[in-house]
């Protein structure tokens, strides 16, 4: 009859394993659970629902004509990143990504139990007992091994949590200059829609008094409600880069207004020895490295332990004559040893070894293609930094003047009685068009900035399409003077 009298205790110990919920996990709510309140659902709707206020009436939504209640709490970008460090949930799954490889390296290290075996069999007024504990010597031979395969592996995930903070800290800055180039945008296409309505309210009056025939003013009107759709559009866009940050965060249903999109500055920037850096620095490039490391020694490790005898000893005490009454004579326990050994003749590891050399090869030709596309997207990046600044510049210094220049020309002949109130709303109406301009060059400029600084701190991020210039209320006749 054979026990195993640590059965229960390893229960116990199994039982005992399991790992305690994360409190801060558990205190945080659960964006699954559709019982967890938000903040109502944005409607962007607001142009096509209200004609911009005049001066001096209630502006409540307007922050493009300087209405003060529109502006909530500003959130900084360090705020904001500081935020993201401390709620994104996929930095958090990296963290316990690490350490639980780290986990796994400590658990490699680990020789097996021993095993322990209680023979008894009874007889006439004695039983005859046989104890055994045993030992697995290979086991600790590899473990050495395994804690080498452990370590790649370990090292891999640290350079893809990196990579992670990178890339959450890139999307966060993108997401945050895209709220605030939507929301500039949307406070010029307030603006403009703010003249189309002078236009419409101006033609109108015109009509009354009899100076305009219906025909031209139309057209002013159809103007007006084609850029109140541009205006709406706007909003939405502005919505929605707020829901962006708010999900770059690790939050949902968050409202925040942030700060002022800034000028650029006088350089782009661009390192002379970006390709090089972003090779060096890569921290992609670093995990395949590492997991091609971590292959190479799994297969020594299949080789190995294939090759490699299992040999295990142990130790025995036999008692030939153990009486059940505590008074009876008993005779000596006896003590010896034994080895057992398993020859490798089938199972000696080859094919294993084998193919985690294959995957190791694989991954070396994944990474040289990776590392071909890295230094074509160094090159792009620092092509499209340099284009996107000149662009933002000479809109700036070149473009912006200009237009601002044909608006005070026009306004000069409109106060000498040479042009009509159309013609100048109308180069007005131009120069928020060069303003839109800019603003996206803007954005893009930053944008790009971004996505180079990700690239050299050794991260490749996705950057969004760009946007053209919209809110333009069309041609529209000159009407009278």
């Amino acid at each position: 009859m054979r026990f195993a009298p640590l059965a229960l205790l390893l229960a116990l110990f199994a039982t005992s394993a399991v790992a305690a919920p994360d409190d801060a996990a558990a205190s945080r709510p659960d964006p699954g659970d559709p019982t967890v309140p938000t903040l109502p659902l944005p409607a962007p709707t607001l142009a096509l629902q209200t004609d911009p206020p005049l001066p001096g009436d209630p502006s409540t939504g307007w922050a493009g004509l300087g209405d003060p209640a529109s502006a909530g709490p500003t959130l900084t970008l360090d705020e904001a990143l500081a935020l993201a460090r401390a709620h994104h949930p996929l930095l958090a799954a990296a963290g316990v990504g690490v350490r639980a490889a780290t986990s796994e390296r400590a658990a490699a290290g680990r020789i097996g139990n021993p095993s322990f075996e209680t023979e008894v069999l009874p007889g006439e007024g004695d039983n005859e007992v046989e104890l055994a504990a045993r030992l697995d010597l290979t086991d600790g031979v590899l473990a050495g091994l395994r804690v080498r395969v452990a370590d790649a592996r370990r090292d891999a995930e640290q350079s893809r949590a990196q990579a992670t903070t990178v890339r959450v800290e890139a999307e966060v800055r993108i997401a945050y200059v895209s709220l605030q180039a939507a929301s500039l945008r949307l406070a010029v296409g307030q603006r403009a829609l703010e003249i189309q309505a002078v236009a419409r309210d101006a033609a109108e009056a015109l009509y009354a008094s009899g100076g305009l025939p219906w025909a031209e003013v139309v057209p002013h009107v159809a103007a007006y409600e084609r850029l109140r759709l541009s205006v709406a559009g706007l909003e939405l866009d502005v919505a929605a880069a707020r829901e962006r940050l708010a999900a770059s965060l690790g939050r949902f249903g968050a409202a925040s207004e942030v700060a002022p999109l800034p000028d650029l500055p006088s350089d782009p920037g661009v390192p002379a020895d970006l390709e090089a850096r972003a090779v060096a620095a890569s921290l992609e490039l670093a995990a395949l490295r590492e997991e091609a490391t971590a292959l190479g020694r799994a297969a020594t490790l299949a080789r190995v332990s294939g090759a490699l005898p299992e040999v295990e000893v142990g130790l025995l005490a036999v008692n030939d004559r153990l009486p059940l009454g505590l008074a009876a004579p008993q005779e000596p326990w006896r003590f010896g040893g034994s080895v057992e050994l398993t020859v490798p003749l089938f199972a000696q590891g080859v094919a294993a070894g084998r193919a985690a050399s294959l995957r190791r090869d694989e991954l070396a030709w994944r990474l040289e293609a990776e590392a071909v596309q890295l230094r074509a997207d160094a090159r792009i990046a620092a092509a499209r930094l340099h284009v996107a600044h000149a662009k933002a510049a000479h809109l700036r210094d070149v473009v912006l003047p200009r237009q601002r220049e044909v608006t005070e020309a026009t306004l000069r002949q409109y106060n000498a009685m040479q042009l009509s109130v159309f013609q100048l709303l109308q180069a007005r109406r131009a120069e928020f068009d060069a303003e839109l301009e800019l603003v996206d060059a803007l954005r893009d400029a930053w944008i790009a900035r971004v996505g180079l600084d990700a690239l050299a701190a050794g991260v490749r991020v996705d950057l969004p399409l760009t946007q053209t210039a919209t809110p333009s209320a069309g041609a529209t006749p000159d009407g009278g003077h």
